[in-house]
């Protein structure tokens, strides 16, 4: 595990922490980054710690290599603290939320998240639950994003799998109460490999 911070004009903050896997068989690195951005109530939304956080887990990302100058495959996921569109997570972080055009584009990261700001077949949406909230009430604020090595059909590749949020309606209700803390859901998405 590695520790990835950022630093700016007021001091240090962790951008995300790196683990790297290697597949049994194949001997192939896969890299996880995992993070959690301050919150709203800390750090406003179009603060400028907001773009430094996303730019530099760009840079991290898009240098880490298996050793042969190739980018290695990788997963960002965490609670950002913003919903996919904000503008730093589209514009310094680089995302997407279309598959076909992240793909293409080596230094783009593709994010599935975009799926949860709308109601799944369940009726479910959102991952972090915010009473006061005006406009919305379930927000996702949890998000993952794969580089486009992990789109591709050669090894690993992202599932097409939906949903991404467990239904888990015990845990929704536990999030809604003013009684405990919880106010996330969990998120996963699915890796298979090509044989």
């Amino acid at each position: 595990i590695f520790d990835i911070t950022s630093n700016d004009y007021i001091g240090s903050a962790k951008v995300a922490q790196r683990l790297t896997l290697i597949e049994k068989i194949t001997g192939e690195p896969i890299s996880i980054f995992a993070s959690h951005w301050p919150s709203l109530l800390n750090v406003a939304p179009d603060d400028y710690r907001r773009h430094h956080l996303a730019s530099t887990l760009r840079d991290w990302v898009l240098k880490t290599t298996d050793g042969s100058e190739n980018l290695i495959k990788a997963i960002m996921m965490g609670d950002y603290n913003a919903e996919p569109y904000a503008k730093h997570m589209q514009e310094h972080l680089f995302t997407s939320r279309h598959r076909e055009l992240a793909t293409k584009r080596e230094n783009m990261f593709y994010n599935p998240t975009w799926s949860l700001l709308v109601e799944d077949p369940r009726g479910l949406k959102g991952t972090y639950y915010y009473s006061g909230g005006v406009f919305a009430k379930w927000l996702a604020f949890d998000q993952i994003f794969v580089t486009s090595s992990l789109l591709k059909g050669d090894s690993w590749k992202l599932s097409n799998q939906n949903p991404m949020v467990p239904e888990m309606l015990e845990l929704r209700e536990l999030i809604r109460s003013t009684k405990t803390k919880f106010d996330h859901m969990p998120i996963y998405v699915t890796i298979e490999r090509a044989v």
